[in-house]
């Protein structure tokens, strides 16, 4: 998408550290062809530049919720940025050579993983929170892992299966990118399972009335 937010052009021209740059080659939404664009992975922000000496990107993709993808192109060592749902673009690039290709399928596929890692850690804390008022009798399982090794699970390396010249589409995902939406749920049913005992067990001891849910978990 084309940037037209100041805070996304200050954060793009900001101090913060880099974690991967380098040319690929972009296939424009107007112009089919392939064009040599400079790149800035930061987060999971992809900034593409029109030249490495540019200080301000053309534009960024935003890889959160994405799936990459080997394709067939003319282009060779091609591979795509694609999101579910109808109507949205799918970004399609390729590199110099293979070498290439998989050093950046590797880093994008893992900027966006550590992003659900940091959700999942959010979860944790919440749920920490409310189960030290409760009492250390909750002890909370998702998807059949223990609450302190979830952590630990979703920490290992994304491994794709490794990118080959001109392949057959693969898509590169993980249990943990797929179980996402899962344990966000079962994490949201047992926090406000903790909250409401806690919040019935004090109003039982000091009689007060019912207290209104004060954060929405949805």
């Amino acid at each position: 998408m084309k940037l037209h937010e100041k805070p996304l052009i200050r954060y793009a021209t900001s101090k913060t550290p880099v974690d991967k740059e380098g040319h690929l080659y972009k296939k424009g939404e107007r112009n089919t062809s392939y064009q040599k664009r400079w790149f800035i992975l930061k987060g999971n922000l992809l900034f593409y530049y029109d030249k490495r000496s540019d200080r301000e990107p053309l534009g960024v993709i935003v890889l959160e919720g994405c799936s990459v993808q080997l394709c067939e192109s003319n282009e060779n060592y091609a591979f795509d940025i694609r999101y579910e749902g109808p109507g949205i673009r799918t970004y399609k690039l390729a590199a110099e050579d293979q070498r290439t290709q998989e050093a950046w399928v590797k880093a994008l596929l893992w900027a966006n993983f550590s992003r659900l890692r940091m959700l999942v850690q959010d979860l944790e804390r919440t749920y920490e929170q409310v189960r030290v008022d409760s009492g250390p009798r909750h002890r909370l399982t998702v998807l059949g892992i223990e609450s302190e090794q979830v952590t630990t699970h979703l920490g290992r390396p994304v491994h794709g299966r490794a990118a080959t010249h001109r392949p057959a589409p693969s898509t590169f995902t993980s249990e943990p990118l797929e179980n996402f939406v899962e344990l966000h749920e079962r994490y949201r049913k047992e926090v406000d399972a903790v909250r409401q005992e806690w919040l019935s067990k004090r109003n039982q001891q000091h009689g007060d009335p019912p207290v209104a849910d004060l954060v929405d978990l949805n």
